[in-house]
């Protein structure tokens, strides 16, 4: 069954009346939608004039932001249902079987990691569906496995840079905080 993703790409809503009320707000906020193969529990990310967006299936598109047209389409062997990070050229997608960068131009893969598996281990509740964003610090990522805490990759490389245990082994669903060096999670 598809899906649809609705992009609002307004910054303020034009109406005929000072109450800034429309009609049907839906309605006359959408400029475009775009139709995906699965559902839609990543939080698209904008950047460039380009919107970045993963779905379960593990499709991951890279979507005109004024237009809604497609750029390009990475599919991972695995879903996406956390956030992506966009840095200098590169899209760090975290997909159920790794960390993927992408050509953020191309959707080209330029290196892929495994073992982060965001989807493992038991759902915390029946509403455990999100899986945290990667942040980054200097050049390293920090992504939250399902299997527990939190792992540093080098954004060069690819190459795991940090383990950093959680107590209990629980797995990092929300987001990571940075706040200057601790992380937190």
């Amino acid at each position: 069954m598809s899906r649809s993703l609705m992009i609002t790409l307004l910054l303020f809503l034009s109406t005929s009346d000072v109450s800034g009320v429309a009609d049907d707000p839906v309605e006359s906020m959408a400029e475009w939608s775009f139709e995906t193969s699965g559902r839609v529990l990543s939080h698209p990310v904008h950047h460039d004039g380009v919107v970045y967006v993963g779905t379960v299936d593990g499709a991951f598109h890279a979507l005109e932001s004024r237009t809604g047209r497609e750029l390009w389409r990475f599919d991972a062997p695995a879903g996406i249902r956390g956030g992506s990070l966009v840095h200098e050229g590169t899209v760090f997608v975290v997909a159920g079987d790794g960390v993927h960068a992408l050509d953020a131009l191309t959707g080209e893969v330029v290196w892929r990691t495994g073992g982060v598996d965001p989807s493992s281990g038991e759902p915390i509740d029946p509403w455990d569906y999100h899986t945290s964003a990667p942040v980054l610090h200097g050049s390293t990522l920090f992504v939250g496995p399902g299997s527990g805490g939190a792992k540093g990759i080098d954004i060069a490389t690819g190459d795991v840079a940090a383990r950093i245990p959680a107590l209990d082994s629980a797995p990092v669903r929300g987001g990571l905080l940075l706040a200057r060096h601790p992380l937190y999670f």
